[in-house]
């Protein structure tokens, strides 16, 4: 077992009377236990908690008055780190679990159109399976930042 710290802590400047949720909240799941976890907002408000219809994406909605707000997530989780089979081959799409095709669709926070190329460029000749798996991780890992104000609307 690991256990990870998550701290998440979100400022806004808020114009108007405005509805937010969140996405922020770490499921328990067969593999994974929150051993401790808190949601603290500045100025306080109510939070509704509420699940998709996967039942493991956790939401908080709320509804925040005009000024500045702060919205703060903490917790720590356990998690039982799978075994992996590194010489395991990648499986086909057709093969995938339905439960896990969500995971694979493009996004607004991926653009598929914009990266596919440069993956197929980067990682398409390297021998499928595990492998190559680690080697998309760690490029991630070295190359990828997250800034703030670096993103636009698209």
């Amino acid at each position: 077992m690991k256990t990870f710290h998550i701290d998440c802590e979100l400022d806004y400047d808020v114009h108007q009377q405005s509805l937010f949720v969140f996405n922020l909240g770490v499921p328990s799941t067969p593999t994974q236990r929150v051993i401790a976890e808190s949601v603290s907002t500045t100025p306080a408000s109510p939070l509704d908690e509420f699940r998709d219809e996967s039942g493991h994406n956790r939401f908080f909605r709320l509804d925040v008055p005009p000024g500045r707000f702060n919205i703060r997530y903490l917790a720590t989780v356990e998690v039982q780190a799978p075994d992996f089979d590194t010489f395991a081959p990648e499986t086909p799409l057709a093969k995938v679990p339905g439960e896990v095709l969500a995971f694979v669709q493009g996004s607004r926070y991926c653009e598929v159109e914009a990266l596919y190329s440069f993956a197929v460029r980067k990682f398409g000749n390297m021998p499928q399976g595990y492998q190559r798996v680690l080697s998309i991780c760690h490029w991630v890992k070295e190359n990828v930042d997250y800034q703030v104000g670096s993103s636009t609307t698209t």
